[in-house]
């Protein structure tokens, strides 16, 4: 059998000549084992393949290289290849660059691009509702979002830890009376009735006194007792307290009561709601948001800063 296919070879491409290798031959009729005979040969080191018969023309294959390069060409020359260790030439990205960079055109000519650092741009414009049309900073909740009348408890001082969205200069504090507080205790060296904002250590940055604010109801802005520059991206702290005979009510939304999910995560105070009881705002110096604080679990209320 193996003599038989042997002779068959043989009467389809003539006689096997050393240093010779079968090519698949160009075939367009469906011919069944279309191939063909080319030599190989080597010359000063260098190695060749070219056809059998009926063509002079060689391809040069250059000595050396190392595992993992590849042929390219080194000019528009026949014949013009060498071993390269793909890189630019092979997958088309520019050398060099470090961690970070981005590939970025430097011109129209095609191909043309090198590894830049991108930059932060040089400002933004914040996009809020609440901002746009009604000046708030920093708020406690959307203003969409309000959908009740929170009450409270007298001298039960209320946090609320927010996020500064945009640098801002902030000058009054607004809000909403649902249920007016009737005798309220006169402010004094503290705040008894009022707001005030606190900075990411707990600094008070300013106050509003809210006395005669709370005693009736209706949407109302308060003067802060200095106008505060606020930071992007800063934490800050709203506090909130009413002391009276009935203390005032302020709108706010009431999806949260019963509830304890806007302190998610959060084991230990100072958390992001909480309330302290017995307690009044200082005008100054720092407040102490660790002890004898509680998770809050009532509707959260409605409070914005505004520039």
């Amino acid at each position: 059998m193996k003599n038989l296919l042997i002779l068959v070879i043989a009467l389809l491409w003539g006689p096997i000549v050393n240093g010779q290798a079968l090519n698949k031959a160009n075939d367009t009729t469906s011919t069944n084992f279309p191939a063909g005979w080319f030599q190989i040969r080597e010359m000063g080191g260098n190695y060749y393949i070219r056809p059998k018969t009926g063509n002079t023309s060689r391809i040069n294959l250059p000595a050396g290289g190392t595992t993992g390069q590849v042929l390219a060409k080194t000019s528009g020359a026949n014949g013009a290849v060498a071993w390269t260790t793909p890189g630019a030439a092979a997958n088309g990205l520019p050398t060099g660059g470090t961690t970070g960079q981005v590939l970025t055109k430097t011109s129209s000519t095609d191909f043309a691009a090198s590894w830049q650092t991108v930059s932060a741009p040089a400002s933004y414009t914040y996009i809020d509702d609440d901002y746009t049309y009604n000046s708030v900073v920093i708020k406690t909740a959307d203003i969409n979002d309000v959908n009740a009348s929170i009450s409270s408890t007298s001298n039960q001082l209320v946090a609320m830890l927010v996020t500064a969205p945009v640098s801002e200069t902030i000058t009054r504090v607004g809000f909403e009376v649902s249920g007016n507080g009737s005798g309220l205790t006169a402010n004094g060296a503290t705040l008894k009735n009022g707001i005030a904002l606190l900075d990411a250590n707990r600094n008070v940055l300013a106050t509003a006194n809210c006395q005669t604010a709370f005693a009736t109801v209706g949407l109302k802005t308060v003067a802060l007792s200095n106008n505060v520059v606020v930071t992007a991206g800063q934490q800050y702290t709203i506090l909130f307290v009413s002391t009276g005979t009935t203390p005032a009510g302020l709108r706010g939304f009431a999806n949260l009561s019963g509830l304890s999910i806007v302190n998610l995560d959060m084991s230990a105070a100072p958390i992001r709601y909480m309330q302290k009881n017995s307690t009044d705002i200082p005008l100054s110096g720092q407040v102490d948001l660790t002890t004898s604080w509680t998770a809050r679990t009532g509707g959260r209320y409605w409070i914005g800063f505004l520039k």
